[in-house]
């Protein structure tokens, strides 16, 4: 079965050849006219024959483009003008206009159409043939054109025949094979619909998915920016690191020079502690000698003290005997003045012992001063000494104290030595340290150059990355649209 649009095209066609025909015959006629090969009268017949069928199925088509009685106007319509042409005509081969036809009428594949139009312009051809034979008579030669004329509209007529059932066995074959391709092709647009509407929810998570990379792109860009600022930044930062860590090995190499002139000067300090704790262990002895040499004077002057009060209550006993001595000579004195001569040698003892009394008493006196001198000497010199042996336990009691403090620096010269020793190890490793952490920095500095250069290169492919996924969002965009328009 024929659809409209197959119609409307074949209609179509047929109407542009038939015009293109009529439109060929009507300027060979009037060129005939011109010549005077034909009157004006002749040539309008023929143009009314020819264009009123053409317009008729002009009009058809206009109103129905599909319409079947467009190619019987087409065959019919031209059938009568042709007759008029072939019976009127100078030459033998008008016919010919009529195989066009029927050439043309093969465009509608109707073989039902081609045979009515085989048979139709065949006999037309016989009978015109019949009029000129009748008319004119025959000869040899008209003899061979009309057999060749008839035998060429029938093997047209033929022809177009077989054209047309080949062409409607090929068309219904066609047909049949369409009717496949079409449910094939329904198969696949169901197929096509269920992928589209898979694809067009994967195609909408592809295009978040693009768009959040898109996304990740932009911030990786940005990132990788500030990581190439970074990396600058770092090795700048690295090479004022590295300048740092020269100067902070020369200044410890300065401070390895003044640990170990520390070294030296705490060994010599803490010979000279253990040469001052002999002398303050000696000196502590010696005071302590003294100590002891103090209180021993300062018992013999406490001795001495007592002696004199001994001597002191002594001079006091020979006052007073020589007291009573004086008493007893004064007596005897007396006694021997009574006695008279017989008294008088008494007398002279009793003066004599008088006068050694009063001696007696100038020297008890002389001794008793001397004895006071003596004793407040004593007392000047036993407060001397107190003062010497509280002096001197003072200084005992410093000199312990000292040689106490001489220890506690001997041992904390000890443990400064041993400090200075672990400070000068520490700086020898921290010298060692120094420069690890100088290769390691002038390392980082090799590779925070590299890490920039692979940054730039980073970025820069991030910005490739980012058109890239843009114009890949915008296929993911435009395919989405398409799979959606593919689904209505």
């Amino acid at each position: 079965m024929e659809s409209q649009s197959e119609n409307k095209k074949k209609n179509a066609g047929a109407l542009r050849c038939y015009f293109i025909e009529i439109v060929a015959i009507t300027s060979a006629y009037l060129i005939e006219v011109v010549k005077g090969n034909r009157t004006a009268g002749y040539i309008v017949l023929v143009c009314l024959l020819l264009w009123l069928p053409a317009i008729a199925a002009m009009l058809v088509y206009f109103k129905n483009k599909d319409a079947k009685a467009i190619r019987y106007l087409y065959g019919f319509g031209f059938l009568i003008p042709q007759a008029v042409l072939m019976l009127t005509a100078n030459n033998a081969l008008v016919f010919t206009y009529a195989i066009l036809v029927l050439v043309v009428c093969n465009i509608f594949e109707d073989r039902k159409f081609a045979l009515i139009m085989a048979i139709s312009y065949n006999i037309m051809n016989i009978l015109t043939v019949v009029y000129h034979i009748a008319a004119a008579g025959t000869t040899n030669e008209y003899i061979v054109t009309t057999e060749i004329q008839i035998l060429l509209m029938m093997m047209c007529g033929y022809f177009n025949i077989v054209v047309s059932k080949t062409g409607m066995i090929i068309s219904k074959e066609k047909m049949a094979l369409l009717d496949q391709e079409k449910q094939h092709a329904t198969d696949l647009l169901a197929q096509v619909l269920s992928v589209s509407a898979e694809m067009t929810e994967s195609i909408g998570s592809l295009n978040e998915k693009m768009q959040q990379l898109g996304e990740s792109v932009v911030q990786t860009c940005g990132a990788m920016d500030e990581v190439r600022q970074g990396s600058n930044e770092t090795a700048q930062s690295i090479q004022s690191q590295l300048s740092m860590t020269e100067k902070i090995q020369g200044r410890i190499e300065e401070v390895s020079q003044t640990s170990t002139m520390i070294g030296n000067s705490v060994a010599e300090t803490k010979t000279a502690v253990g040469k001052g704790a002999d002398n303050m262990e000696n000196l502590e002895k010696q005071v302590e000698q003294l100590e002891q040499a103090g209180g021993h004077a300062l018992q013999r002057l406490n001795e001495l003290d007592e002696y004199t009060k001994q001597m002191q209550s002594i001079t006091e006993l020979i006052n007073s005997v020589a007291d009573q001595t004086g008493l007893l000579s004064l007596n005897a004195s007396i006694e021997a003045a009574r006695a008279g001569e017989a008294g008088r040698g008494f007398a002279v003892v009793a003066s004599e012992i008088s006068t050694l009394a009063s001696q007696t008493q100038e020297a008890t006196k002389n001794i008793d001063a001397l004895i006071s001198d003596i004793t407040d000497k004593l007392q000047d010199v036993s407060e001397a000494v107190r003062s010497f042996a509280d002096g001197t336990k003072q200084q005992y009691t410093v000199a312990q104290e000292t040689v106490q403090s001489f220890g506690q620096i001997e041992k904390d010269t000890t443990q400064i030595e041993q400090q200075v020793s672990q400070m000068a190890s520490a700086i020898s490793s921290l010298t060692e340290a120094n420069h690890s952490i100088v290769e390691s920095v002038q390392n980082i500095s090799a590779i925070t150059e590299e890490v920039s250069a692979h940054s730039n290169e980073t970025y820069e492919s991030s910005e490739k990355n980012a058109q890239i996924v843009e114009e890949t969002g915008k296929i993911a965009a435009f395919l989405q649209d398409r799979a959606n328009a593919l689904k209505q």
